[in-house]
């Protein structure tokens, strides 16, 4: 906490619509039972994935995903083939796109803290190859409202929406309205988060003395604002993040929109708050998440963090906080391409600019094991509600150097295992038992 005051201190010194279609529909057949397999964060540039054949574990993963009615992931970076797109983050191509169409995915969430490094030329880029490719995709799109909008899949029952959100984005990649004349900014859908700062007794006086003599904040009845930053008194000193009501809104707004015309609907949420260290999600992504069934959806996918959190079975619904990395070519990212987000710092920290120093860009090692292990999680459906989520261990290359990981692979049993029993306790936090069958999980929904 003392770091957090210090930083309130230096900010106070400083201060002076509808969905739309895509073009095909995967591989729903009117009257029978929808599954939806879902994978984990995608990032890959200059790794190969096995050619069929010659990776059985690798064509067992496939196997998986080509097994369901649909198929979802997240891609985490640009896609283009313009060598004028700059990017610093590893950049998809239209080859690594098809890999990914043979691989099983049949839609891609695009709303996360990569996807808009190459700008608007980037955005156009990976939104024409994914639909050449003839993959379904949601979150990023020429404005807003674009952005915001859900992919309908599927043209009879089942029929499934897939809305993409962020909530890890920086100002620039978020995509802005249309407003008459003036044309929207390409990027993706967003929602904006604040700090809450609570100072305790000691702090708030020197914050507050502080303001005085420089002239550079607003006292009231009900706090202080310094910094551009409302402080409230407290018994400790502690910061929150908080998700911005209209964005939330927004995003619970399409939900309704989509579950008026579709069967099923799926929010994805790209959250690395409140750090990637953490193996729970923020506070207020839960709540969002609880919102989004509350309005209509089914089943909830979070990923961020390149690492594994619990699963929540809230009322007939799912929540998959984090579904780690389901390929991460770690050798093709420059040692200064990471943001914010990749470090493994205090993102609450980060807000109120009590940990700016430390957020250098510079990725993390990656040497624990909870970043090279993931599930594919298959969720069954009895019409919009899951009946159950099957959990199948993936490796991205545990026991290999780092030059040769990144690939997902059927995860042997012993590290099968270890995914299931630290998923089982991470899911525990919720109330929520997951069956461990041979090699498998199993989430039953009540």
């Amino acid at each position: 906490m003392k770091r957090i005051a210090i930083g309130l201190l230096l900010a106070c010194a400083t201060a002076c619509g509808p969905s739309r279609d895509a073009v095909s529909s995967a591989g729903l057949r009117p009257g029978s039972p929808l599954t939806l397999a879902a994978a984990g964060d995608i990032v890959v540039a200059t790794t190969p994935w096995p050619a069929t054949g010659a990776d059985r574990e690798f064509d067992a993963v496939t196997t998986l995903l080509r097994r369901a009615s649909l198929t979802l992931g997240n891609l985490e970076e640009t896609v283009s083939d313009a060598t004028h797109v700059p990017v610093t983050w590893p950049r998809g191509s239209t080859a690594i796109v098809r890999q990914m169409a043979r691989a099983g995915f049949t839609a891609l969430a695009l709303a996360n803290n990569h996807a808009g490094d190459g700008g608007s030329d980037g955005i156009r880029d990976t939104l024409r190859i994914l639909d050449r490719a003839g993959i379904h995709h949601a979150g990023a799109g020429s404005d807003a409202l674009a952005a915001g909008s859900a992919v309908s899949i599927g043209d009879s029952p089942p029929r499934v929406a897939v809305i993409s959100v962020t909530t890890s984005a920086a100002d620039e990649a978020r995509a802005t309205l249309t407003r008459g004349e003036i044309l929207g900014r390409p990027g993706v859908n967003a929602i904006v988060t604040d700090a809450v700062v609570t100072a305790d007794p000691q702090t708030y006086a020197a914050l507050s003395a502080m303001a005085r003599a420089t002239g550079t904040g607003l006292e009231s009845a009900s706090g202080l604002e310094v910094g551009g930053r409302r402080v409230q008194k407290g018994a400790v000193t502690s910061v929150e993040l908080t998700a911005r009501p209209a964005d939330v809104e927004r995003v619970l707004s399409a939900i309704d929109a989509a579950r008026a015309t579709t069967d099923v609907v799926v929010l994805c949420v790209h959250s690395h708050e409140p750090s990637n260290l953490s193996s729970e999600p923020a506070p207020f992504v839960r709540e969002i998440a609880h919102q989004a069934i509350d309005r209509g959806a089914s089943l909830v996918v979070g990923t961020g963090p390149r690492q594994l959190r619990g699963i929540e079975v809230y009322k007939r619904g799912v929540i998959l906080y984090s579904l780690g990395s389901f390929a991460f070519d770690l050798r093709a990212i420059p040692a200064q391409a990471a943001d914010v987000f990749d470090t493994n710092v205090s993102l609450t920290e980060v807000a109120i600019g009590a940990a700016a120093g430390t957020a250098s860009g510079r990725l993390p090692a990656y040497d624990e094991s909870v970043w090279w292990e993931s599930v594919i999680a298959t969720a069954t459906f009895d019409g919009a509600h899951v009946r159950d989520v099957r959990l199948d261990p993936i490796d991205l290359g545990v026991a290999k150097s780092p030059a040769d990981r990144g690939v997902p692979r059927i995860a042997s049993h012993t590290v099968a295992q270890e995914i299931l029993a630290r998923l089982h306790a991470l899911s525990a936090t919720y109330g929520t038992t997951i069956r461990i069958d041979g090699d498998t999980g199993v989430v039953v929904v009540p």
